[in-house]
Formats: structure tokens, sequence, C-alpha cells
């Protein structure tokens, strides 16, 4: 079973991700913080991330830098910024292939 995680300080957005995902046959772990997302990555089996980039503390784009450092899964970013900077730097950071 393919594990999602899904990193958004929203209890609402977690609980509908995860009852949507989970009739999908996702295992499916919701976190509401960078450092709770950096734990679940740290313990491995995460097969991709749904991020969210307004969280409180620390800004979703920096943990988006961590995870390509750290972890080399897919990357799908939530937000209801709708800045074109933010769509930018978001897909900038999106792993190259040759």
């Amino acid at each position: 079973m393919p594990r999602l995680l899904c990193v958004d300080d929203d209890p609402d957005v977690n609980e509908l991700i995860s009852n949507y995902f989970s009739t999908y046959g996702f295992d499916v772990t919701c976190v509401e913080s960078g450092a709770a997302m950096r734990t679940e990555i740290a313990r491995g089996g995460v097969d991709v991330v749904l991020l969210d980039l307004g969280l409180p503390g620390e800004d979703g784009l920096d943990l988006t830098r961590y995870l390509r450092e750290h972890w080399n899964g897919p990357i799908i970013i939530v937000s209801g910024r709708g800045e074109t900077v933010d769509r930018v730097v978001g897909l900038e950071m999106a792993p190259t292939t040759t």
C-alpha cells in the first residue's frame, strides 16, 4: 500500500485528504508541522508528500528545500497561495531528470 504524507496545519484539510486517499488504497499519515514531517521522513516508507506552503512557523518552500536535500520522492504542493512566484519557486525545486 503506498504511503502518503500530508503536511498541513488545518485539521479539516487533513481529514478530507485522509478520507479521500484512503478510499483509493493509500496509507495516509497527516502531520501539522515541519518538525513532524521531518520525523516521518526519517522513519522512512513515505512514497509521496502533499505539502501546504502556508504552514505557521516554517515556510513550505523551506520544507520543500529540506525534502529535496534529504528525500527523493515526489512532492505535491497544496496551497491557497496564488502568487506566480510561489508556483515558479516550487517548480524550480523539482528534481531534474537526464
